[in-house]
């Protein structure tokens, strides 16, 4: 057994020695050119692909980004051919300036730019072409430049994936590309471990072991750089569309469809457990009138400033949702008629006491039922009970809450009952 591991071992560091003296011969200017043109078609596609779109500021640092690249890697190609000012230090500050852009361009898309963020990459980049510049010309060694560029290159890749990562709703997309960050960040990390270490040649300019996993690193940087940015964008986009189509553009909240849509699975749960729910219809006191007076303008920032209070009076699990007009509707899932009433007496208590950004003061009628599921209810049938005590919490002077008693209207003995303030 001893022997067979002897052996092995043996095997093993043939192997690596092999490895460590093989001429592996790559073609630089063939991979440079590969490089410059991936990014060139990179450019081309995108613009082709959203030419008539309004291109957004994630957009604008993803293009300077490739642009920054295609120029650092154009510079590399004459490294034998022009002096190191341009394929050295010129190429090396585009290609830390691309690693900011294409990094700000990520955190865009996932909104996670902000200018703290951004003050942070400048000094980062900053920092970067210091150290950079520093070792290069104090030492001369292209060993020292090379860590001094992979230590820093890998700074950039960290900030987006954690960003990512630490996102409360974050998708499997954003994970994936930020678990690939990681990976490209240790792979440039280790890069320069590498060369630090290491007494022979580590440059992309020399054949050596090192050299093919350098390419690997750069091209995988470079499918993924271009593939996160394009689907995160689209991911970006079909989320935009799906708020579009679900939320009220003006006030922010639910649209109708989609309430009843979360309403019906609401409505479910609560029966399934056979816990009480309440529904709740609202609107504003004369709002025809504010409209009439004021202008439709000023209508809309009182509608505004309306679904505001309410949803500040809600707790997370309950639904609030534009009906259209100035009304609004309200599910209270597992609230009795006790709970109820409280919440429905804050809300019409809060827009009589708020103190009306808008200027426009105004006041809301509430009708509200509660019925226990042990049975199934339909959401239109409570939307036509708490319409009954909407109509009387008109009918007995507005700005008030008026209940629907749901056993007693089945019986027709009477149809609504004022709620308790």
């Amino acid at each position: 057994m001893a022997l067979q591991q002897s052996n092995l071992i043996e095997r093993l560091n043939l192997v690596m020695t092999g490895l460590m003296h093989m001429n592996l011969n790559l073609d630089m200017n063939t991979v440079f050119i590969c490089l410059v043109t991936g990014h060139v078609f990179t450019i081309l596609l995108i613009w082709a692909y959203r030419r008539g779109h309004d291109r957004d500021r994630a957009v604008n640092a993803f293009y300077a980004a490739k642009m920054l690249q295609a120029g650092g890697w154009m510079l590399a190609m004459f490294r034998n051919e022009a002096p190191d000012l341009l394929t050295v230090y010129a190429a090396n500050t585009l290609l830390f300036m691309a690693a900011a852009c294409e990094a700000a361009a990520l955190l865009r898309l996932v909104d996670a730019f902000d200018r703290r963020t951004r003050a942070m990459y400048i000094m980062l980049t900053a920092g970067c072409l210091i150290l950079f510049y520093s070792v290069a010309l104090g030492t001369g060694m292209e060993k020292y430049r090379i860590v001094a560029a992979s230590f820093g290159l890998s700074l950039y890749f960290i900030l987006p994936a954690v960003k990512m990562l630490r996102r409360a709703r974050a998708s499997l997309l954003m994970k994936i590309t930020a678990f690939t960050s990681i990976l490209i960040a240790g792979g440039t990390f280790v890069r320069g471990i590498v060369a630090w270490t290491t007494d022979g040649p580590t440059s992309l300019y020399e054949p050596n072991v090192f050299q093919p996993l350098a390419f690997l690193l750069l091209f995988l940087l470079l499918f993924m750089g271009n593939t996160s940015f394009v689907l995160l964008s689209k991911e970006r986009a079909d989320a935009e569309l799906l708020r579009l189509a679900s939320y009220d553009d003006l006030t922010g909240v639910r649209n109708r469809r989609t309430f009843i849509t979360e309403a019906r699975l609401a409505l479910e749960q609560c029966r399934r457990k056979g816990a009480p729910v309440s529904f709740m219809l609202m609107d504003v006191d004369e709002f025809k009138d504010i409209n009439d007076t004021y202008g439709h303008d000023m209508g809309d920032r009182v509608l505004q400033e309306y679904a505001g209070l309410v949803q500040a009076a809600l707790e997370p699990g309950d639904l609030l949702g534009r009906y259209g007009g100035d009304e609004f509707a309200v599910l209270l899932p597992f609230a009795d008629e006790r709970a109820s009433d409280v919440v429905a007496e804050a809300i019409r208590q809060a827009a009589e006491d708020s103190r009306h950004g808008s200027g426009i003061p105004f006041a809301l009628s509430i009708g509200v039922v509660t019925v226990h599921m042990k049975d199934r209810m339909s959401i239109d049938k409570l939307y036509k009970l708490s319409d009954i005590a909407l109509y009387e919490a008109k009918q007995a002077g507005r700005n008030r809450v008026m209940r629907t008693l749901p056993d007693v209207h089945a019986k027709g003995d009477g149809i609504a009952a004022e709620a308790a303030g």
